[in-house]
């Protein structure tokens, strides 16, 4: 199923298999997602593809990962995420994009991440969150 021009359904599917990302109310926050930041991402990005690092995830799934407990992943209400990495495209130049999408929206979550063992980023995580939230990577 397609969300918008450049993402499937299929690239947000949570890792255990359980099909959370198929819910309706979690595919229209997909939807919503794709087309308000991760579609002017890549945009930004020169048309450069952008690789889904981690989607939607179920409550469990979430706990095994040790995300946050009202992690975006789980898509909850109107709300979703994904963290990605745009292949030839330095993360924060993308986080920089995604970033200044978010301040013209006037809402949404964008952070790097940073593997530190590496010392390099990894993956920007972006969210359609009613608010704006830019914390310092």
């Amino acid at each position: 199923m397609k969300l918008s021009d450049n993402f499937s359904l299929s690239e947000f599917a949570c890792p255990c298999g359980c099909g959370r990302e198929k819910l309706p109310h979690v595919v229209a926050a997909l939807t919503r997602l794709c087309e308000r930041r991760l579609e002017p991402v890549r945009a930004a990005c020169s048309g450069a593809p952008v690789r889904i690092h981690s989607g939607v995830r179920c409550a469990a799934y979430n706990a095994k990962l040790g995300g946050a407990k009202a992690s975006k992943h789980m898509a909850l209400g109107k709300v979703a995420a994904a963290d990605v990495v745009v292949g030839g495209v330095p993360t924060l130049k993308v986080c920089d994009a995604a970033r200044s999408i978010a301040r013209n929206l006037g809402s949404g979550g964008v952070k790097a991440y940073t593997n530190r063992a590496k010392g390099r980023v990894e993956f920007v995580h972006v969210d359609d969150r009613a608010s704006l939230w830019l914390p310092k990577s």
